[in-house]
């Protein structure tokens, strides 16, 4: 049902989406990569790392690379893959950078420990703050807010402008490790239950107990439904937003993690079970 969209020799730990250059750029091994989109034909290969991790992630925009590996935080140059910009966030195993995400001004990278670095896009300048004493393993942003899920089951939404923590939302038991945003509603999830919040109010509307098996992810909303992919279970799955409710599983090959991404009605999926990147259409899927 998924076929092959861009080869490899190793799996793709990451990767990112552009769309204005219609290519994909994606972190396997040692190196960075920029792949065409539509054919999968590599347009650059450029070694980044000294060696071999996986602990890693890689987003872009249209002129710049963004890619955390354990402790370091790099800046890219999209065209050249050379670095512009490197930093040490972190020390060790007690302060490497979990979660990574940007806007126009700021790349945002939380921090084991509960902290959150926020680094100026012009000039690089970086910021630190405490939010939790429980390390944020995740870290997203729209126009307003900054969110992080906690590994003690606590959401935080914190203000950009002043950067204070407006709510501390608790629901789940064990670690909030991912969440989607739009513009009505917020879902985050845990091993223990799927909680669909109001995004005003920050309200509980919904909440699905033991939505997989094992650990798993929210990949992102799509349409009037979201997807979540389990890659222990072996599971995409995809849910109605509006009823919580399960409409279509997909099998994948079962592994230990994996990454995904959906841009336009097409899912793209990594992980370490495969060499490369595979899609699928997910109209196809729902015979939409």
């Amino acid at each position: 049902m998924l076929s092959k969209v861009i080869f490899s020799e190793k799996p793709i730990l990451s990767f990112d989406i552009n769309n204005n250059e219609n290519e994909i750029i994606a972190i396997s091994e040692k190196n960075v990569y920029r792949y065409e989109l539509l054919s999968g034909n590599l347009v650059m290969k450029k070694e980044l790392f000294t060696k071999n991790g996986l602990s890693r992630k890689v987003l872009c925009d249209d002129k710049l690379i963004y890619c955390k590996d354990f402790c370091t935080f790099y800046v890219l140059d999209y065209n050249s893959l050379n670095v512009i910009f490197k930093s040490e966030l972190g020390t060790n195993l007690s302060s490497d950078i979990c979660g990574l995400d940007f806007d126009d001004t700021n790349i945002y990278a939380s921090i084991r420990g509960g902290g959150l670095a926020i680094i100026n896009k012009e000039n690089y300048d970086i910021k630190k703050l405490t939010i939790s004493s429980n390390s944020l393993w995740n870290v997203k942003s729209d126009t307003e807010y900054i969110y992080g899920g906690a590994v003690n089951g606590t959401f935080f939404v914190i203000n950009k402008k002043t950067l204070e923590i407006v709510a501390c939302l608790d629901g789940h038991k064990e670690n909030c490790d991912d969440f989607i945003i739009c513009e009505d509603f917020i879902i985050t999830s845990s091993k223990d239950k799927l909680i669909k919040r109001n995004k005003k109010t920050f309200d509980i509307i919904q909440q699905v107990k033991k939505p997989h098996k094992y650990q798993f992810s929210i990949i992102d909303f799509w349409n009037d439904y979201f997807i979540t992919a389990a890659f222990r279970d072996g599971i995409i799955r995809i849910w109605d937003t509006k009823s919580m409710e399960i409409l279509r599983d997909v099998n994948i090959i079962n592994c230990l993690t994996g990454y995904a991404k959906i841009e336009n009605n097409l899912l793209y999926l990594s992980s370490r079970a495969i060499n490369g990147i595979d899609r699928v259409n997910l109209t196809k899927l729902l015979d939409l």
